[in-house]
């Protein structure tokens, strides 16, 4: 061999040598950097979210830094749900956090996961009903809330992490981070989904009529806020019998992480052929659309979601493909007052469809009302029943079925 050869030979391994020690250290970095990490940038107030997908199973590395609201408490932290079932599959908690300086927590843990897609969280809100869930009078809990309800945690904010490494490099072409971050992505859904009542963003109200066709099983989530009075809730009326059939409140729901104010809510009713009616209210505050405290541990189902095993069985309804038409006033101008009679021999349940004009709860422009003779109103178009219908300005409308008629 030529000292020209043995040269090239030699610079060849040379190559190789670097480009395998390259190699290496683009994976550990990756490894230390993880291959889900969100990075720095913190700020309070924030619910940062990550999708990933694992094709196969796999050991990760989880390292968390947030904070301390209380002995107790977590005002910052990460954790991971599995989309598939909804099951939160790591939390940094109180109980496994180190505390450091000040309110400073960490966390360093390893888990396997199932191949499937996952949802990592970090919230950094915080919870200031923690220091008034105790009790009391309004004033008794506004002056704790005052006294105690401080933020001292958020001088934490630049030491904020949380990272996802896999252990074994090899998994590395099987995991994927998701391109999209929207947190609506991770909605519950799967076979049998019904109705899809969320994420629910602020001050919305939800709405789906479906025809039940022979006795079934409707199973149902429901996640919202109740603390002192129910504020983001839902429920299902049989709008055949004019009974609410489940309503969402304290008693039927169990805490569903994060602030104390979140609530959860599983079921099954066994209902019988009919129509029905459900729904999911949002107030101004605090939900899918704006947080105000820490979000549940499943932020994306913030609403009412329901499934059946029997998807045949059930059937979105709508009326005007099902029922007769009673009566209609359309095509209304402007400055215009228009009516239409119309006589029953009978007593009977009607379906009401209004759009209209109301700019709050005070202030009615253009809307409906129904009057019965000797009776006075039965029904009037109202800001607390009706949604918004699109537009520049609240033009809200009304779709609803009355109660039976009260006398003969």
């Amino acid at each position: 061999m030529s000292r020209r050869d043995v040269s090239r030979l030699l610079l060849a391994v040379l190559a190789a040598l670097a480009l395998g020690l390259a190699v290496r250290a683009c994976v550990e970095r990756e490894r230390e950097r993880g291959f889900v990490d969100f990075g720095g940038g913190w700020d309070p107030d924030r619910l940062r979210h990550y999708a990933f997908r694992l094709e196969r199973p796999a050991r990760l590395a989880v390292a968390s830094a947030g904070s301390f609201e209380t002995d107790s408490a977590l005002a910052a932290y990460g954790w991971i749900v599995r989309r598939a079932d909804r099951a939160v599959v790591w939390q940094m908690t109180p109980e496994h956090a180190r505390r450091e300086r000040g309110s400073l927590a960490v966390a360093a843990d390893t888990l396997g996961l199932d191949a499937g897609t996952y949802d990592a969280y970090f919230t950094t809100f915080g919870d200031p009903l923690l220091a008034v869930e105790a009790g009391g009078s309004f004033a008794e809990r506004l002056g704790e809330l005052l006294r105690f309800g401080n933020r001292a945690w958020t001088s934490d904010a630049s030491k904020w992490a949380f990272r996802l490494a896999l252990l074994d490099p090899a998994d590395a072409p099987f995991a994927h981070r998701l391109a999209r971050e929207d947190v609506r992505d991770a909605a519950p859904a799967g076979p049998g989904l019904v109705w899809a009542g969320g994420p629910a963003g602020t001050d919305e109200t939800l709405a789906h009529t479906f025809e039940v066709r022979r006795p079934t099983a409707l199973r149902l989530e429901a996640t919202g806020e109740i603390f002192d009075a129910p504020s983001d809730v839902g429920w299902i009326d049989n709008l055949s019998t004019g009974e609410r059939v489940w309503t969402m409140d304290r008693a039927n729901t169990v805490w569903a992480g994060g602030s104390v104010k979140n609530r959860r809510a599983e079921a099954t009713l066994a209902l019988a052929p009919g129509l029905y009616g459900a729904g999911f209210r949002t107030d101004g505050s605090h939900d899918a659309g704006q947080w105000r405290a820490n979000p549940p541990l499943d932020p994306a189902a913030w609403g009412l979601f329901l499934w059946t095993d029997d998807p045949a069985a059930v059937a979105a309804f709508d009326p005007w493909d099902r029922l007769p038409r009673l009566v209609g006033i359309t095509g209304v101008g402007d400055d215009a007052f228009e009516t239409a009679t119309f006589a029953l021999a009978d007593s009977l349940r009607v379906w009401v469809y209004a759009l209209g004009e109301l700019s709050d709860r005070d202030e009615r422009y253009d809307y409906a009302w129904l009057v019965r003779d000797g009776a006075g109103t039965v029904w009037e178009m109202d800001y607390d029943r009706t949604r918004p219908a699109g537009g520049g300005r609240p033009h809200p409308f009304a779709a609803a079925a009355l109660p039976r008629a009260p006398g003969p």
